[in-house]
């Protein structure tokens, strides 16, 4: 696969919650929430496919990361529902990445966010600007 130009790296800067739930960038692109939960080899079959992904540390902007970052800092991070309500059962403040798909609109291409937070759906009233 042939590296990213760097126009294509400009359209996820600056990222932002719009007051409806959307994600923009800088440069006007927006994306739409689809599923608010991958399993690790969704997740994994998308990245394999070249799907796009951000990264959204605790209270920080969403950022884009190199690919062959994923099997080293996200992968292992990665829970199936199932064993995020076991964690969930034995500590009231688990943390792991939850893989979102969000949809472009017009000319933004299908992105994965994943989010540092506990093992678990976001809410709608969750995607908000609340980082320092």
């Amino acid at each position: 696969m042939a590296s990213p130009s760097c126009e294509t790296w400009l359209v996820f800067a600056e990222m932002r919650y719009e007051p409806d739930g959307s994600l923009a960038d800088a440069t006007g692109h927006r994306w739409v929430r689809r599923r608010d939960w991958l399993d690790p080899a969704e997740a994994s079959a998308l990245v394999e496919q070249g799907v796009t992904f951000l990264v959204q540390p605790c209270r920080s902007r969403p950022r884009r990361e190199h690919p062959e970052r994923f099997k080293r800092d996200l992968s292992p991070w990665l829970m199936t529902r199932s064993a995020a309500e076991a964690a969930f059962a034995r500590s009231a403040e688990p943390t792991g990445s939850v893989a979102e798909f969000w949809t472009g609109i017009g000319e933004a291409p299908d992105i994965l966010l994943f989010v540092d937070a506990p093992p678990q759906p976001r809410q709608h009233s969750e995607l908000t600007d609340d980082w320092e």
